[in-house]
């Protein structure tokens, strides 16, 4: 894996809320929606009603995402924060206008934004997963590339 040292680094944010049927049980990986309703079947859902979709993401990171690079992400709810790593793919085209999913596999989708990630949803420490049930919660994840 390529990493980014000696490099300045970018970042971005984004924003989604919580839903009582999240339950961040999927084993290989994550996922935030700009749907605004979740059912107890979207175990991979960790954010809901979300302000960017894989389309949405800048054209910098989607440019860095071709080039297979490893990049951080901390994904936080109020003061608690938990932070992975993803590799992007020059076979990602992230062209998905309404979600944006994270994978531990190489698997890729319109929705993949990154491969080979050191977390899924059921990695996410519950005390974090608790929050996010919270209708009134702000869930964000923020990209270090």
């Amino acid at each position: 894996m390529a990493t980014l040292e000696g490099m300045s680094r970018k970042s971005f944010v984004v924003t989604g809320k919580g839903h009582k049927n999240i339950t961040a049980l999927h084993k290989s990986t994550f996922e935030f929606t700009k749907e605004s309703s979740l059912t107890k079947r979207g175990d991979c859902i960790i954010a809901i009603e979300s302000n960017c979709s894989a389309k949405q993401f800048p054209e910098s990171f989607r440019e860095f995402l071709k080039c297979g690079l490893t990049y951080q992400y901390i994904i936080k709810v109020d003061e608690l924060s938990f932070s992975g790593i993803a590799s992007g793919s020059k076979e990602l085209n992230a062209t998905n206008k309404y979600s944006f999913v994270i994978r531990k596999s190489k698997f890729v989708s319109d929705r993949t934004v990154g491969v080979h990630s050191s977390l899924a949803a059921l990695d996410l420490p519950r005390s974090l997963v608790t929050k996010m049930k919270n209708e009134n919660k702000k869930i964000s994840i923020q990209f270090l590339y």
